[in-house]
């Protein structure tokens, strides 16, 4: 009979919430594989790679299959939605106040945002290289992984959790969820 083991916790500036149906011990392989995704995309880290692709605009910055799969969604999100959904809001989210993790902002007074918008440039510039694992930010644009990174990254711990024996699994991050294989009771 396989375990069902639960945890609740935070990352990614959100509540977390695991569920494996399967080896306990996996639980602690989720929480490692949501930390290094965290590493690789959060914006406000100033050693992860969406940081340094947003630091280094212009130019071609060597990042993990990871987050070249996350910035390929973002792009598809801004295609499929005619740019309602647009990771090239960086700069207006920085604009706006939004500039540190909310554990910060909620630490910090509160001062006016800025009443000039930026404008939004849109993904169209964005190079995604697989060949050389490169990401490239035009100039003038910024990418920020709120819209979809949470749900990315609960897809692919889930996936992860199943390739590693899992029955099943659920994971939610901020609300962002994914439910994968067989539950641990009823259908």
């Amino acid at each position: 009979m396989l375990a069902t083991t639960l945890d609740h916790g935070s990352a990614m500036g959100s509540t977390v919430d695991i569920e494996v149906h399967g080896d306990p011990a996996l639980i602690a392989r989720a929480w490692g594989r949501i930390d290094e995704l965290e590493r690789r995309w959060s914006r406000f880290l100033p050693d992860s790679e969406i940081s340094r692709c947003n630091t280094t605009r212009g130019l071609p910055v060597f990042v993990s299959a990871d987050t070249r799969r996350l910035v390929r969604h973002g792009i598809r999100a801004w295609q499929r939605t005619n740019g309602v959904c647009d990771p090239s809001v960086l700069d207006a989210l920085a604009a706006a106040g939004y500039d540190q993790s909310f554990e910060r902002l909620q630490t910090m007074p509160v001062s006016p945002a800025d009443s000039s918008r930026p404008t939004v440039p849109g993904c169209a510039g964005i190079d995604v290289d697989d060949d050389l694992g490169s990401v490239t930010l035009p100039a003038g644009t910024g990418f920020d992984p709120g819209a979809i990174g949470k749900g990315l990254a609960a897809d692919l711990v889930a996936e992860d959790l199943m390739d590693a024996g899992a029955a099943g699994a659920f994971i939610s991050l901020g609300g962002d969820l994914r439910a994968i294989g067989r539950p641990a009771q009823g259908d």
